[in-house]
This record gives structure tokens, C-alpha cells and sequence, in this order.
């Protein structure tokens, strides 16, 4: 997905503007902010472009935003987000795409995911939830 699908050397290649819907779990929360933005660029590349076509799905997230650092992986940098900075993430999205979107998101107990003994230690934390969220198109 870091790959421009608008290259025609992209597997992703055949499906831009053809897609309804992108169940996206467990994934934007793996890279920094200016990664998520650029993938979230991409996802928008594959959408329709009709009022209604949706990117969906639930990451981890935290009470207060910011860059973390994951303890296994080398220690790469992730950017957490909370409802306030997945909204604004998807306004930056929507200026750089020439799309208006409206962001249902919300964050909430996720019992077991912040047991550093089920979900390793850069899962877990102060702070540390789960963010349910979908991005629709206006």
C-alpha cells in the first residue's frame, strides 16, 4: 500500500476507482503520521468517487495523540491517534485529495489489549485504547 497505486506497476493498478468500501484493522497504527496520511491517500486513490464509499475498520489508539515508540520492530516510531486526531487526519486527507468526508470515531476499553502479556509491550500503556472509526464519503 506504501506503493502509489496510480503506478501501473501497482498490483493495486486495476482496482483505482473501483472499490466501495476498504476494511482497513489492525493497520494504519503501524506507521508513523506521515505514513497513515500517504496510505490513507492511497486508499482514497482505489474509492469510487460517489458519496457513501467508505474506509472502515479498528486500531489501537490513545486517550492523548502523539508519536510512540514501538518497543519490538526496532523501535520505530508509530503515531497513535484519538477521536480529535483521526478527524483532522482525514480533513488533511480530504485537502490533499480534492474529497469532503464525515468520521464517525470512537475510542473504548478494549479488554486484552493492553495486557502487555498478550499484546507486547508497544500495544500496552497508559492511555492505551481501542479506536473504532469509518470515513465516509461526502
Amino acid at each position: 500500500m506504501t506503493q502509489d497505486p496510480s503506478s501501473p506497476a501497482s498490483p493495486l493498478h486495476p482496482f483505482i476507482g473501483n472499490v466501495n468500501m476498504i476494511h482497513a484493522a489492525s493497520f494504519f497504527h503501524l506507521f508513523d503520521y506521515s505514513t497513515q496520511l500517504l496510505l490513507c491517500k492511497h486508499s482514497v486513490a482505489l474509492l469510487r468517487r460517489i458519496p457513501g464509499s467508505i474506509v472502515f475498520g479498528r486500531q489501537v489508539g490513545n486517550i492523548v495523540a502523539g508519536e510512540k515508540v514501538r518497543q519490538i520492530g526496532g523501535g520505530r516510531k508509530v503515531w497513535r491517534h484519538n477521536e480529535e486526531s483521526f478527524k483532522k487526519l482525514w480533513e488533511e486527507v480530504g485537502v490533499q485529495t480534492g474529497t469532503s468526508w464525515t468520521v464517525d470515531v470512537e475510542l473504548a476499553d478494549a479488554p486484552g489489549w493492553t495486557d502487555k502479556k498478550s499484546r507486547g509491550e508497544w500495544d500496552s500503556g497508559e492511555g492505551v485504547k481501542r479506536l473504532r472509526y469509518c470515513a465516509r464519503m461526502l
